[in-house]
């Protein structure tokens, strides 16, 4: 195909020329592609291209055995490259020099025995890289600071190192199934790894020191190997996903280590294991729990009656804890409501007293008022009705001129007195209105009095002259 055969083609971006059998060479220049698939179709040699947009490139299913250096250099957008299904053998260690945003290389069902550490330190983007399929000798010891997802199945591994991980800073998930591996070394190293796949790969033995340097594993699959017995849960660390089925598993139910195993594989993972037994004879086939059903039975009944009454005795003590805080707290309660009760009878009892001394005060206030705004009970006699007045006897008018003369003097005085009285009389007349207004009637009572009283002694003052005139006659008549 002619190198410009496609570059007049301004709009293209998608391009599949896949299973055309005879095509063994290809070239091109396009500004616009962004999807070339070249599968199937026999090439021998990676293409010379000049894609500089382009995205996916796809070229599984041909014949290519070696990736020279420099082979994308002219595709430095790419960011999925898929080279499975070839016969490769050899890689440079520059040959994906130039890709810096490629994100996925498909190496699997090649031939491959040997990578280079230095392969992908260009690619500061690649977090998922494929080998499975191969043939490599042993775990590659690949640089990366990106990597994330290494697929190493089914390439007859046979030995893992220790530090073949370790320049994988970011790898998180590693798949190694279905490999020879039979063992495995202490402390491999793998600080960031999660996810570990193991299984289908012949091992039988495990130790506590086999993931102790992976401090963020926390899936394990261990299923399809030869494990029989022995392991334990503190081979485990900090693992929560663990998958132990189709082992050739010695259902050894007498043994406390293998009970224990199946109680941390019952609550400590998370996963169901459907874990069976190979042997002995009559077990074979049989689940773990079916198997050892007889014997674990009496066990968990003693532990669970154990259980129980720990339980009944925790719940017991508690009730009577409760039952003491119930009651200390109601007799506190009590308590200070007797206080409060005493303090309120004591408060009523001083308000009582102090409205009876009020009491006695006002009613001490009321008395001295009372004695002190009495009247008179001379100022209460009425004076004589018209009638008595006219009957009182009436003074002797034929005396001398002296004693008409005194006893005009003594009239004067008995007026003045009486003047003098009815004086008193209006004034304490007018401090009583001003007092009580309510007291009309005692006033005007008073005044009645007053009045009767100056009548009485005018009537007096007449009885005398009378007297002092028959004094006179009697001397008069006498000296006759």
């Amino acid at each position: 195909m002619h190198p410009d055969g496609i570059s007049n083609l301004k709009s293209l971006e998608y391009l599949s020329l896949s299973e055309n059998y005879g095509l063994k060479k290809f070239s091109s220049r396009s500004n616009s592609l962004r999807h070339l698939d070249l599968s199937h179709c026999n090439l021998e040699s990676v293409p010379i291209i000049s894609l500089p947009n382009l995205t996916t490139f796809i070229l599984k299913g041909n014949h290519l055995r070696h990736i020279p250096a420099n082979s994308f250099l002219n595709c430095a957008s790419v960011k999925n490259i898929d080279l499975s299904s070839n016969t490769i053998k050899r890689i440079d260690v520059f040959a994906f020099k130039g890709l810096k945003h490629v994100h996925s290389i498909d190496f699997s069902l090649n031939t491959i025995r040997e990578l280079p550490s230095a392969t992908f330190n260009a690619n500061k983007e690649l977090t998922r890289l494929d080998l499975s399929r191969n043939y490599l000798d042993g775990v590659v010891h690949l640089s990366s600071d990106s990597l994330k997802w290494l697929d190493l199945s089914v390439c007859e591994i046979q030995h893992v190192d220790a530090q073949s991980l370790v320049l994988l800073t970011k790898l998180q998930t590693l798949n190694l199934s279905r490999n020879l591996i039979t063992s495995l070394p202490d402390k491999i190293s793998a600080r960031s790894l999660r996810v570990l796949d193991l299984s289908r790969c012949g091992l039988y033995s495990l130790t506590n020191l086999t993931f102790s340097a992976m401090p963020n594993l926390v899936s394990v699959n261990l299923s399809g190997n030869r494990f029989t017995s022995g392991l334990k849960p503190s081979f485990f660390h900090r693992i929560t996903e663990l998958h132990l089925e189709d082992n050739s598993w010695i259902c050894d139910c007498k043994s406390q280590e293998f009970l224990d195993f199946f109680r941390w594989l019952q609550y400590g993972v998370t996963t169901r294991n459907n874990l069976r037994c190979r042997s002995p004879e009559n077990l074979a086939g049989y689940m773990w729990e079916k198997a050892c059903y007889p014997i674990w039975q009496p066990i968990d009944m003693n532990k669970a009656k154990g259980t129980w009454i720990y339980v009944w005795s925790i719940l017991a003590l508690t009730t009577v804890l409760c039952c003491l805080v119930v009651g200390l707290r109601n007799i506190r309660r009590r308590r200070r409501t007797l206080r409060e009760q005493e303090m309120l009878e004591a408060e009523r009892q001083e308000e009582r007293e102090r409205l009876r001394q009020i009491h006695e005060r006002n009613f001490h206030y009321s008395t001295e008022s009372i004695t002190r705004n009495a009247p008179d009970p001379r100022e209460l006699q009425s004076p004589p009705s018209y009638v008595e007045a006219l009957s009182m006897p009436r003074p002797m008018l034929s005396v001398s001129c002296t004693n008409l003369h005194g006893s005009q003097r003594s009239l004067r005085s008995v007026q003045s007195s009486h003047n003098e009285n009815s004086r008193k009389t209006k004034v304490r007349r007018k401090r009583r209105r001003n007092r009580q207004g309510s007291r009309s009637n005692i006033s005007e009572t008073q005044s009645v009095a007053s009045i009767s009283l100056g009548n009485t002694e005018v009537s007096n003052s007449e009885d005398e002259l009378r007297s002092s005139s028959r004094q006179i006659n009697g001397t008069v008549e006498s000296n006759i």
